[in-house]
C-alpha cells in the first residue's frame, strides 16, 4: 500500500511540474508600437487604470440601445 501512495505521488509531482513547462510562445505588440497599438472597431479602447479616460462621463451617459449598438459583438449584448 505505501509503495502504491508513493507512485501516485511520484506522478502527481511530475504532472504538476510538467504543466508549467508546456507554455505557448506569445507575440506581444513590439514596445516602440505600444503607444500606438489600437484595437480592431474599438475607438478608444485604450486607457489606463489609474485615472479614468477623458471621455468617461461621455461614454456612461449612453443609453443601453447606443451601446449595443457600438459594442454588440465585444460586450456580448444580443
Amino acid at each position: 500500500m505505501r509503495e502504491l501512495t508513493l507512485h501516485m505521488l511520484v506522478g502527481v509531482l511530475a504532472l504538476s511540474v510538467s504543466a508549467c513547462a508546456l507554455t505557448r510562445d506569445r507575440n506581444p505588440i513590439p514596445p516602440d508600437l505600444k503607444e500606438t497599438a489600437l484595437i480592431a472597431g474599438i475607438e478608444r479602447a485604450r486607457f489606463f487604470s489609474d485615472a479614468p479616460p477623458p471621455d468617461w462621463a461621455e461614454r456612461t451617459a449612453q443609453s443601453r440601445e447606443a451601446l449595443k449598438a457600438g459594442y454588440h459583438a465585444t460586450a456580448g449584448f444580443r
